[in-house]
């Protein structure tokens, strides 16, 4: 093999083949199509760690029948889910948490921190479409360390129900038993 040879091998082949694609009007292609103005916030994301009392600013991009919450697109052809979560810099964020399914984080804007292990011992910073692929099972949380706005893409992979398989530590199921919250 010569060096030219063996520097092409490096790239992806090509596997394309002539054919056609379906054919969508527009009113059908539409339940496709999120408007990130048109996104609402859910009702029933994520306690805020550090205020119980508040929840995060989750936007459901894409949701299976809404399996995850009221997502703009919810056609029932995806395993995966994609929400933003937006907002100014500062303490809020999810409990420490794990779920049975992959996650992806991309920042879009701002800088966000993920910490990561049982305890959350370990850290790793993120800025503008820095990724973070989250193994299945790794006990995580995500926070703004932007001054000002944030904004981070989350996609729950290979999952039809992101709400269901979420662990928490017991610390945390017994502060929200203590302070008389629903679990």
């Amino acid at each position: 093999m010569t060096a030219a040879d063996a520097s092409r091998a490096t790239y992806t082949p090509y596997k394309r083949k002539a054919g056609e694609g379906i054919e969508m009007t527009a009113a059908e292609v539409a339940p496709y199509i999120a408007k990130h103005a048109e996104l609402a916030s859910d009702p029933n994301s994520f306690r805020d760690a550090n205020d119980p009392d508040k929840r995060l600013d989750i936007k459901w991009i894409l949701s299976a029948n809404n399996a995850a919450g009221p997502a703009a697109i919810s056609v029932p052809d995806h395993r995966l889910h994609i929400s933003v979560i937006e907002g100014k810099g500062g303490l809020a964020a999810p409990v420490l948490h794990a779920h049975s399914y992959p996650e992806i984080f991309i920042c879009i804007k701002g800088r966000y921190e993920i910490w990561w292990g049982n305890d959350g011992e370990n850290v790793v910073e993120l800025g503008p479409l820095d990724t973070f692929a989250v193994p299945a099972g790794l006990m995580r949380t995500v926070k703004n360390v932007t001054d000002g706005e944030g904004q981070i893409l989350v996609i729950y992979d290979n999952t039809d129900d992101p709400n269901a398989g979420i662990v928490v530590p017991q610390s945390v199921i017994d502060a929200d038993k203590a302070a008389g919250r629903d679990i």
